[in-house]
């Protein structure tokens, strides 16, 4: 179950090599909407050569209330 965010949330990309802000591993949705897709488009991916393996989503602007989770 995703929690609900009046700001909406901050969707990562898992890779075993950083620098995922760099090569687009990170991305903003405002609606329930916009997370699913922006989850399916990370999930299975790569960022160059390296696999997504997994995904974290967070609240923005808001670490205490941040809420990791595996997007599978």
């Amino acid at each position: 179950e995703v929690p609900e965010s009046a700001r909406g949330w901050v969707v990562k990309a898992q890779t075993l090599a950083g620098g995922r802000g760099k090569r687009g591993g990170i991305r903003m949705a405002a609606t329930r909407e916009e997370l699913q897709r922006e989850a399916l488009a990370l999930l299975g991916g790569r960022l160059g050569d390296d696999p997504i393996h997994a995904g974290a989503l967070h609240r923005p602007h808001d670490r205490r209330c941040s809420w990791p989770g595996n997007l599978r």
